[in-house]
């Protein structure tokens, strides 16, 4: 009814309604509301009227004509006042709604439906939904639902399959299907877009010939799409992109996942891909490989990815124009006839696991920024660098600074080495390798062929075809100098010349000749005569003589004669000069003049003497009491000399011979003496032609000069006098003198110089001519008659005492006093004359090791030990005796002791455990402690951990540094202490003989707590464990010798006796001794400790009554002794809540002896 159909509805309300009846029936829910006693609620009758009805709330039930079916409103379409609604035109209100008309999108069974949304989500399974206009209104995450189809304008079907989940899609405005989720089956080359959860972009896909099913992955987003096709009638195209992919079912059943975008990825059965060269995409391979395309080439051009059917590799065609980044190489623009590239693969036996390109004849490309050109023999080029390791040591380096790039097959390549300042290429060592192929070795290419030496001193070197990695080794040498010496031996001289480097390296010429230094390093060069001659002061002084050829000059003759005399410095007591010297050249001489010489001596008493003649060898400056000059022989010097006395004695002088005796005091030129008045004289020397002494007085005697640093000079004559500390004295000419010096308390004598020479102090002590009274502690010098003045200088130092100790702790030599001064040494024949008393008393098995200081064990003392303000004042030393002692050729000495492990620690067995096994300790030729660079043979450690049982000779050998090693035994042993015994203080075991065991107490979870306890088996392997708690486990061990436990008693020998005693009579005394000497007695028994460390009873009398023995006690030894224990005529053991009797056991041979074990 109603204006849509032309019938007029005559009235609104069926006949008599509404009357809003009373309710006489149940309401289909109760439940709704409370207003339901009558109708009022509107229905629409379900009557051919279609008229309006009242209702009670919550419906009717049952099937009757006033059952709700729904109802309707409508408005309009009647004539004024026709309406059977009858509205009320006073509360009429006027509204405008403008809605645009639609066309149809979707027609689904000839039904129409805009939008295409109202279509999709009205359809059922079974239904199709058919786009019908060629813009339609987008649809964003729509349902195709299972079963239902949806055809496209264009033609294509897309199913979501009835036996899979409802299609999760897009519908954009132009009707292009986007799948966001499920599986959609595609008609025969169907175009569609893909959404991929993994990397949430959106791909356009064109599906094979045959139906297809393309499928997004409902999860986590980690499963990548694919399409699944069932057509076998050849090799089927698939586009994704812009990218066509060529690929093959093998089977209906075998189908081919190609996975969305990447169709080639790891995926052999898919084997080609094109791509307009205009366009870029990427094309993966696999993890590694993949072919980027930069769309620079022609659209009407490809660039194809396919497999080779041999190896499953790719070749990629690239066409003119067309550049891609392939493999990790960038491809510049292909020439004219384009280029494959293609992976590396095994057939190449040289390069397989390089890419390759190949390029027509006559063409060249760019890849990775080399060039290259194709010939007629070379098409094929391998990609990729070849390394160049180029080594130059510290010394030399690449001019520029930077490494040229890598190079590429069979191109060039180019590296030039400089040397560093003073420093030359070393062609002899510089070696340049190449690989004949990846795979291939490295072959040595000739110097000549590939190094050019240029004229600064560098290499360059050139490769003009490289086929692998390279190796330039370029070894640098330092500059050197020919240092040509002349001189040394000329004129009947004879000179030594010695030169020493930076780094202390020495060369010595004794005749004219050459040496080879680092040129522009200093050196330091010194020039001694090597002819000394009349050594008559040398045992005195320990100057080598008196005459001798000195140097005088020293040229450098490439360097304009260049004086290098004028900068060198003397050394008096060798004679010698010390010049530096930097070679700057490579070849330079030196030329030397040495100078026949003797020694003039001047001796003043009273006076001081000068000398002013410039013409001399070498003089000391000033004017002093003892002068010393160096003359040419066979000339003269003259010598001004001066009286500082008041007394106007008239001088005295002689002019002798040094080589004469002391007695003589040579040849009196005292008239030859000029004097010039003011008390002064002049003296010209006869030619000088051997060593000399002017000994000139202004006294009656000689002046004596004594100073004594450290001690006193005793003044037993009154002759002497004395100021601060120096002590002087005239003495007659050529008459000997005693000196007598004091030490401080603790200094001792370190020597003694006259006029500035040293007297050799061990010569002396063997002349006599120095003695040392040790009850006195005074030294006593006795001089040779003198016939000059003397000044004399007498240094004493702290001194040390060492005494020395046999093993036992007697003193050795115990009369003889050894001392050292501060910067001494004990001489190696004290200690050498101790070890010949030490060695009476060694073991057969040791050897002499090292001597330590009694009251510090880690300082060595040997030969070479220098002594110092640190040291102590008085050292006892005391030797140290080892097995398996090795002294070193380079002084240094090592110790190790043989050891035992257990046959459960010896895998585990380190280094540095076996070091403390084995007790290494070392020393360096000086004494210093090197036990921490002790190594150990590793090979021999490692065969060592794999053994059992057994004894190993040199199975460890120890090294110090590179003098000394030392081999020793090792003995793996399975050994496990028994307890044999046990009291309630003490476990009595066994072991291995005289030998520490550790017994610890364990808790009730077996773990140790409290003090470890050491107890040391007999020479029988016996041990006691003692002062222990009653009914207390004990772990009883050994590092070595493995380990056991033991539970002491349960009761104490007190214990035991009260079970013995008369009732009642508690006379059981105990001497709570808690080893192996515990005891308690009563009247009846006496119990003690066995010898197996067992409680024994020894019964004294006959027992007349029941004993009760507790099987928990543990072992219990009865001694009847001839006695009878009766009572009840048994003695019981309480064994598992049952009595066993031991009945009418009356006599010693049924019982004595008897172990009652529970």
């Amino acid at each position: 009814a109603g204006p849509e159909t032309g019938e007029k509805i005559e009235s609104l309300w069926g006949s008599g309604e509404p009357n809003r009846a009373s309710v006489t029936y149940g309401a289909l829910n109760g439940t709704i509301s409370d207003v339901q006693g009558q109708e009022s609620c509107v229905m629409v009758r379900n009557t051919d009227i279609k008229t309006l009805n009242d209702i009670i709330e919550g419906n009717v039930p049952g099937n009757t004509d006033i059952t709700a079916g729904g109802f309707f409103v409508e408005f309009g379409g009647y004539a004024d006042g026709a309406d059977p609604g009858q509205p009320d035109n006073t509360k009429k209100g006027e509204t405008n709604v403008l809605v645009a008309p639609m066309d149809a999108e979707a027609v689904i069974n000839g039904v129409k439906y805009a939008p295409l949304a109202d279509a999709l989500d009205t359809a059922q399974a079974g239904d199709t939904v058919e786009i019908v206009k060629d813009n339609v209104t987008a649809v964003t995450g729509g349902t195709l639902k299972k079963g239902v189809k949806l055809k496209s304008k264009d033609g294509t079907w897309f199913t979501a399959p009835g036996d899979a989940v409802d299609v999760t899609l897009d519908v954009a405005a132009d009707g292009t299907i986007t799948l966001k989720d499920g599986t959609l089956n595609v008609s025969d080359n169907g175009t569609l877009n893909v959404y991929s959860p993994v990397d949430h972009n959106t791909y356009k896909v064109t599906t094979p010939a045959g139906a297809s099913s393309v499928v997004v992955p409902k999860g986590t987003g980690d499963d990548t799409p694919y399409l699944k096709n069932h057509n076998t009638t050849g090799a089927l195209t698939l586009k994704i992109g812009d990218v066509t992919y060529t690929y093959t079912n093998q089977s209906f059943d075998a189908i081919t996942l190609v996975y969305i975008p990447d169709a080639m990825y790891r995926n052999e059965l898919v084997t080609k891909a094109e791509v307009p060269a205009d366009k870029t995409a990427e094309i993966r391979l696999d993890d590694t490989d993949s072919v980027k395309t930069k769309g620079t080439g022609n659209a009407s051009d490809k660039v194809t990815v396919e497999r080779r059917n041999t190896d499953k590799k790719a070749d990629v065609k690239i066409p003119s124009g067309a550049s891609a980044d392939v493999f990790g190489h960038e491809v510049g623009a292909a020439p004219a006839n384009g280029v494959t590239v293609s992976q590396g693969s095994t057939i190449n036996s040289g390069y397989p696991s390089r890419d390759y390109v190949t390029i027509p004849v006559g063409e060249s490309i760019v890849i990775d920024g080399v060039t290259y050109n194709a010939t007629d023999s070379v098409q094929r080029y391998y990609l990729g660098t070849f390394n160049v390791a180029v080594t130059t040591g510290n010394n030399a380096e690449i001019s520029g600074g930077t490494k040229p790039a890598d190079p590429g097959y069979l191109q060039q390549y180019k590296v030039k080495i400089s040397p560093k300042a003073h420093f030359d290429l070393d062609k002899d060592n510089f070696t340049v390798t190449m690989k004949k192929s990846d795979t291939g070795a490295a072959e040595t290419l000739p110097f000549a062929q590939v190094c050019t030496e240029e004229t600064d001193g560098s290499i360059t070197v050139t490769i003009p075809q490289v086929t692998g990695d390279i190796t330039i080794n370029a070894a640098a040498k330092r500059q050197l100098t020919t240092l040509n010496v002349e001189g040394l031996t000329a004129g009947g001289a004879k000179g030594v010349f010695k030169a020493v480097d930076a780094s202390g390296n020495t060369y010595e010429l004794a005749d004219d000749g050459s040496i080879q230094v680092n040129r522009n390093e200093e050196l330091t060069l010194t020039f001694t005569p090597d002819d000394f001659d009349d050594r008559y002061y040398s045992d005195l002084t320990g100057e080598k003589g008196e005459s001798f050829s000195i140097l005088t000059a020293l040229t450098d003759t490439t360097d304009h004669d260049a004086d290098l005399f004028a900068t060198a410095t003397f050394n008096w007591t060798e004679k010698s000069y010390v010049i530096t010297y930097t070679p700057a050249k490579a070849d330079v001489t030196l030329k030397a003049v040495f100078t026949p010489s003797h020694i003039v001596h001047l001796h003043v008493t009273g006076g001081t003497a000068e000398v002013t003649d410039n013409m001399l060898v070498t003089k000391e400056t000033g004017a002093s009491q003892f002068k010393h000059v160096i003359v040419a022989d066979d000339k003269t010097v003259e010598v001004t000399l001066k009286d500082t006395t008041a007394n106007g004695l008239a001088p005295t002088a002689y002019w002798s011979d040094v080589s004469e005796s002391p007695e003589n005091a040579g040849k009196d030129v005292s008239a030859e003496l000029r004097n010039t008045g003011a008390k002064t004289y002049t003296y010209t020397t006869q030619k000088v032609k051997q060593p000399q002494a002017l000994n000139v007085t202004f006294e009656e005697g000689q002046t004596v000069e004594v100073t004594v640093n450290n001690g006193k000079l005793l003044n037993d004559d009154g002759a002497w006098n004395e100021n601060s500390g120096t002590y002087t004295r005239i003495v007659k000419n050529n008459a000997p003198l005693v000196l007598k010096i004091k030490p401080d308390d603790g200094y001792g004598l370190k020597g003694i110089t006259v006029n500035g020479y040293p007297i050799d102090i061990e010569k002396a002590l063997e002349d006599r001519a120095l003695e040392y009274d040790s009850a006195t502690g005074i030294y006593t010098h006795t001089t040779h008659g003198i016939y000059q003045a003397w000044k004399v200088t007498v240094d004493l130092e702290k001194q040390h005492q060492f005494i020395f100790e046999d093993q036992n702790g007697a003193q050795i030599s115990s009369g003889e006093r050894i001392t050292v001064i501060d910067g001494g040494t004990i001489a190696e024949a004290v200690f050498a004359k101790m070890q010949r008393v030490t060695d009476r008393l060694k073991a057969d098995n040791e050897s002499f090791f090292v001597w330590v200081d009694k009251a510090n064990t880690g300082k060595v003392y040997n030969g070479t030990t220098v002594i110092s303000s640190q040291t102590a004042d008085k050292v006892t030393l005391i030797p140290v005796y080892r097995t398996n002692v090795v002294n070193g050729a380079d002084g240094s000495s090592i110790a190790a002791d043989d050891f035992v492990i257990h046959v459960n620690d010896v895998g585990n067995l380190t280094a540095s455990d076996a070091k403390n096994r084995a007790n290494v300790k070392a020393y360096g030729a000086n004494g210093d402690d090197i036990t921490a660079t002790v190594t150990v043979d590793q090979d021999k450690l490692d065969e060592l951990t794999a053994k059992g049982k057994g004894i190993y000779a040199a199975a460890l050998t120890f090294q110090a540094g590179a003098g000394a090693a030392t081999s020793i035994t090792v003995e793996v042993t399975d050994d496990k202490p028994a307890v044999i015994g046990k009291t309630a203080h003490t476990l009595t075991f066994t072991g291995r003989p005289k030998t520490e065991y550790s017994v610890r107490e364990l808790d009730t979870t077996g773990r140790p707590v409290g003090h470890i306890l050491k107890f040391k088996t007999d020479e029988n392997g016996k041990g006691i464990a003692s002062g222990l708690k009653k009914a207390t486990e004990y772990r009883i061990s050994h590092s070595n010798f493995g380990s056991t436990v033991g539970k002491t008693s349960l009761v104490d020998a007190a214990d035991i006796a009260k079970q013995f005693e008369e009732k009642g009579a508690g006379d059981t005394n105990s001497n709570n001794a808690t080893d192996n000497t515990e005891k308690a007695e009563n009247s009846n028994v006496e119990v003690t400790v066995d010898d197996n460390g067992n409680y024994k009873v020894t019964v004294k009398k006959d027992i007349d009554q029941t004993v009760q023995i507790p099987d928990t006690w543990g072992d219990i030894r009865v001694d009847l002794g001839g006695h009878t224990i009766t009572g009840d005529r048994q003695m019981m053991i309480r064994k598992q809540n049952r009595d066993w009797n031991l009945s009418r056991m009356r006599t010693a041979a049924n019982i004595r002896e008897r172990i009652l074990r529970s």
